[in-house]
């Protein structure tokens, strides 16, 4: 099947309205008035096929040149090789738009025509031209008053190596944690795991707390933060730890409770024995 090459070939998207304005059209649309020598864009309304312009004026800017009932008749500038030529077309109300092109140069002779009157009633001079903006001042850098933070890191790099080794094992205890917790829920693992797991989380935080005091500086904010995490982190794993245990003598006592209504003979015969 070939690919169709009509007026309007290849335009389902550029014709497509935007996110949240299909539907009906507004009726701002209609009531807009147009006059001779507005500048307008054009932008083609695919809900509308009356009156749509060609696809190649899709996205110009125009002139108006006449007005009538429904449509206006634009003058567009269209490049042919070397040269453009005037192309006069008429569209529809829905394909076109007030154009925003001139919003700069409108604000400039508002505030040109106030800077003007303000200066009359002082009787002073003002300038109205633009000027370029200019360069910034120049400045520059000391080394030694702006110490780069990698400088301290590796002034001190055994320290740096032992900070990164306790953080890594904090990482590493955690995820074991996890899979351990995972493990218990699958009954791959026991809670007694669990427990140790834990321990080794709250050991682990405890030394990185333990290494970052030795280059912590006086009152630091960081170092508040990360003891107060750190005790956070012990108070959990002790009342993780706390929670298993209870678990661990809820099961035992379960186990202990046997029915002896449903023991053999020689099975309460042997309970009892134990028991003496």
């Amino acid at each position: 099947m070939g690919h169709a090459a009509g007026l309007r070939a290849g335009t389902r998207y550029a014709f497509s309205r935007n996110f949240r304005q299909k539907g009906m059209i507004k009726l701002s649309t209609y009531l807009r008035q147009y006059r001779v020598g507005d500048i307008v864009d054009i932008k083609a309304n695919g809900a509308v096929q009356k009156g749509m312009p060609h696809k190649v004026y899709h996205g110009k800017t125009g002139v108006v040149y006449n007005v009538s009932k429904s449509a206006v008749g634009i003058i567009i500038y269209k490049k042919v090789k070397h040269r453009y030529i005037e192309k006069r077309i008429n569209i529809r109300v829905e394909h076109i738009s007030p154009s925003r092109s001139r919003d700069d140069f409108l604000r400039r002779v508002k505030e040109n025509a106030r800077l003007r009157k303000e200066a009359q009633a002082e009787g002073k001079t003002v300038l109205l031209k633009r000027l370029p903006v200019a360069p910034r001042d120049a400045h520059t850098i000391s080394l030694k008053e702006n110490v780069p933070e990698t400088a301290f890191y590796k002034k001190n790099n055994r320290w740096t190596e032992g900070l990164i080794s306790a953080a890594k094992a904090v990482a590493s205890s955690t995820n074991t944690l996890i899979e351990t917790a995972d493990g218990v829920l699958s009954n791959r693992n026991s809670p007694e795991h669990l427990i140790v797991a834990s321990n080794d989380v709250a050991a682990s935080t405890a030394q990185l707390v333990a290494a970052s005091r030795v280059k912590a500086g006086f009152m630091s904010k960081s170092q508040e933060n990360l003891e107060s995490a750190s005790k956070a982190v012990g108070a959990a794993c002790r009342a993780l730890v706390r929670q298993v245990q209870s678990m661990i003598k809820d099961r035992q006592q379960d186990e202990e409770q046997v029915d002896y209504s449903k023991l053999g003979a020689h099975e309460f015969k042997v309970r009892e024995m134990e028991q003496q």
